[in-house]
């Protein structure tokens, strides 16, 4: 995944530090570390996004997110150091990414809750064997929605499936909540069907799309999401 790399002005850097050290779990040689520009614009990354968090969030969901990442920091570092060799300044460096990144899906995925009109919204799979998640997010044209459907095996972590691309609802009045949202591939036009009835989307994907190989064996995106509100 491509990175984007800046630097950030020296007091604003302060100030980042400052609010993410009483939180993240920091290696010991951080500022020894910080001279490398690598690591340090992975820092500074993760460091904004939690700035971004924390104006978003409110204060116990910022509590939640900054303690979840403390604790994934830390296993994601041990992992690294001690299964694939990484030198300390390496495994943080790539958990700051992995942070970033998840953090900005998170910040995603609160927007979505604040901003549920139409289909648009986070969708939670009611599932008991996956975890997954349905996001639809309006486009530029009428009735077109960006999509992004994941189920991850609750049993095995590594086993899992995402699909994303275009969506366009038909059928049924909007105030309703009902209608229809086909979503195709370039061999599928009808790979996977989003009904909705009230706050619930249920998915259906094609016995083609089931064959094709997309998703991890035994991994499913059928079933009924519930969308979340804030």
């Amino acid at each position: 995944m491509k990175k984007h790399f800046f630097m950030l002005p020296a007091l604003a850097c302060a100030v980042l530090l400052c609010s993410v050290s009483a939180s993240a779990a920091l290696p010991g040689n951080h500022e020894e570390y910080m001279k490398n520009e690598s690591y340090k614009s992975a820092f500074d990354q993760f460091a904004l996004g939690m700035e971004e968090a924390k104006d978003r969030l409110t204060p116990d969901e910022y509590e939640a997110l900054e303690k979840e990442g403390d604790e994934l920091i830390a296993s994601w570092v041990k992992v690294d150091m001690e299964e694939s060799g990484y030198t300390e300044a390496d495994a943080y460096e790539t958990a700051y990414w992995t942070r970033y990144e998840q953090i900005g899906r998170e910040l995603r995925w609160d927007w979505l809750r604040k901003n549920a009109e139409d289909a648009q919204g986070f969708y939670r799979l009611k599932n008991a064997t996956f975890d997954g998640y349905l996001t639809l997010e309006k486009g530029d044209e009428d009735d077109l929605y960006a999509v992004e459907i994941e189920a991850v095996m609750k049993s095995d972590s590594q086993n899992s499936g995402h699909f994303s691309g275009p969506g366009k609802l038909s059928g049924g009045p909007r105030d309703a909540r009902t209608g229809k949202m086909t979503v195709p591939t370039d061999d599928d036009d009808n790979a996977v069907t989003i009904t909705f009835d009230g706050e619930t989307a249920k998915v259906e994907t094609s016995q083609a799309f089931k064959e094709s190989g997309w998703l991890g064996a035994g991994v499913s995106l059928d079933g009924e999401y519930v969308r979340e509100k804030k």
